[in-house]
């Protein structure tokens, strides 16, 4: 299973805890998130960083069209247990 954010950043947690709070997360579910630097999503980096419930990694890339710019894109993999 995987859940794709590539909304307003400023929404991803709340729609994270959303989903979670509807318990529509398996366990290794894949939650992926796009532009996480510019514009941003801080809220959401954090709970994933900090959350015993996700295994975070955050990769670096150059934003589609615009070869100097640096974005970010996250995965967490949820853990149920």
């Amino acid at each position: 299973d995987a859940i794709f954010f590539d909304q307003r950043g400023t929404r991803f947690h709340t729609d994270l805890w959303m989903l979670e709070g509807e318990g529509l997360l398996k366990d290794g579910c894949a939650v992926l998130a796009d532009n996480v630097l510019k514009p941003g999503a801080p809220h959401f980096l954090w709970y994933l960083q900090h959350s015993p419930k996700y295994d975070l990694t955050v990769v670096s890339l150059r934003e589609f069209a615009a070869d100097r710019i640096e974005d970010w894109m996250a995965l967490g993999i949820y853990d149920a247990s």
